[in-house]
């Protein structure tokens, strides 16, 4: 499954005057039954980003994890998810996931053509 993240929108960029939080991004994400979850990898090629995940279902949630090289965990958890939409929150943790400090919250919805 691929996601792919544009944000803002093309229709609400400014190409002429554009701003360090334009973002383009994709995700990939597939089933690995040896470990019963979903690996997941996320690239942002404009920051020069990968990160790679292990996502599950809690509760009707998904709650994704990963650990980069320097300790610092991201917790992205997908919450009120419908056919069409889901809440994203994204979150980071300095101490091995003692405390979770929130980073950013998206809505998303689904564009059928």
């Amino acid at each position: 499954m691929q996601d792919v993240f544009i944000i803002p929108s093309r229709k609400m960029r400014d190409d002429q005057n554009p701003q360090p939080w334009y973002r383009y991004g994709t995700t990939i994400r597939w089933y690995d039954p040896a470990i019963d979850a979903w690996r997941v990898t996320f690239f942002d090629p404009n920051r020069r980003i990968e990160q790679r995940q292990i996502a599950r279902n809690l509760n009707g949630n998904i709650i994704q994890l990963d650990e980069n090289h320097d300790g610092v965990i991201r917790r992205w958890q997908f919450t009120e998810i419908t056919k069409s939409a889901f809440r994203w929150i994204g979150e980071v943790s300095w101490d091995n996931g003692g405390h979770w400090r929130f980073a950013l919250e998206m809505r998303a919805r689904r564009i059928e053509k």
